[in-house]
């Protein structure tokens, strides 16, 4: 899993977008794992509960690649976990199609859509570990690791009044299925969260691609919080603590807040909760 994005689409509508299988075409696939289900789960109050669930599914690739795809919708408890739901709509990757009333789905090979400098965010890492705080490591030869290089991408435009409140929380989550228990094996939110505290992997990572939003501030806060205040106090900020609690409230629990209709922004706007 790579990023999630959700932003406005055509007036009336929100774009939300999932991309996977980085480098794909070079070191990752250009397909779809047809075991997998695709999600992205919504909250329509802001919050971490999943009231709704929209699961995309992919058929085994032929011989040229093509794949079929299918989106359903799940509410309430049925979104929580399972694989089933209302048919939205089903075609083919690399094709548009309608996706229930007012909505649109598309499926394929895409441009990696983000940018960072991996190189630079490792070295600035490594700093902090050292007990260094060189913010120019930023600017001194500044790149995007991820120019040229491409992912595929789950796209789903989605009429506004369906996604359940006018201050929702959004996140998208991969499980595997059909050979055993269904498992879930990867989880995304915000885009930074992992390279910035995560990196590199280690078995809390995995427990946070395992896990659910609910449970992230309680499992994952103490981490945030040593590094947002080290690199606070690094920094020579005179309230490091409050820094960290600001930067936890940003971050904990992993999910994109946004309001239809409105432009996305980072942090969310200030109905976002502080931690207390």
């Amino acid at each position: 899993m790579c990023d999630l994005f959700v932003f406005p689409g055509v007036p009336g509508t929100t774009t939300l977008i999932l991309t996977v299988n980085p480098d794909a075409g070079r070191s990752s696939a250009t397909t779809f794992r047809p075991d997998a289900l695709y999600e992205f789960v919504v909250a329509g109050d802001g919050g971490t509960r999943e009231d709704i669930a929209f699961r995309v599914t992919f058929t085994e690739p032929d011989n040229a690649g093509n794949q079929q795809l299918r989106v359903l919708r799940a509410d309430g408890a049925a979104a929580r976990h399972g694989t089933e739901g209302t048919l939205l709509g089903e075609g083919h990757i690399g094709e548009v199609f309608p996706l229930g009333a007012g909505g649109l789905a598309w499926a394929g090979l895409a441009a990696d859509p983000f940018t960072a400098d991996g190189i630079a965010l490792a070295g600035f890492l490594a700093g902090l570990a050292a007990g260094q705080y060189d913010p120019g490591a930023f600017t001194s030869s500044p790149s995007n690791i991820f120019a040229g290089r491409d992912v595929t991408a789950v796209a789903l435009q989605v009429p506004d009044a369906d996604l359940g409140g006018t201050r929702i929380a959004v996140w998208a989550r991969i499980s595997l299925f059909g050979h055993a228990s269904q498992l879930q094996v990867s989880r995304i939110g915000q885009a930074m969260l992992r390279p910035l505290f995560f990196s590199p992997p280690d078995a809390e990572s995995e427990t946070l691609n395992a896990g659910a939003p609910a449970s992230d501030t309680d499992a994952h806060g103490k981490r945030v919080l040593s590094i947002a205040g080290t690199a606070a106090r690094l920094a020579g900020l005179t309230d490091p603590d409050a820094h960290a609690d600001h930067v936890l409230a940003a971050f904990l629990p992993d999910v994109v807040r946004y309001q239809p209709g409105l432009p996305a922004s980072f942090p969310a706007r200030r109905w976002q909760r502080a931690r207390t």
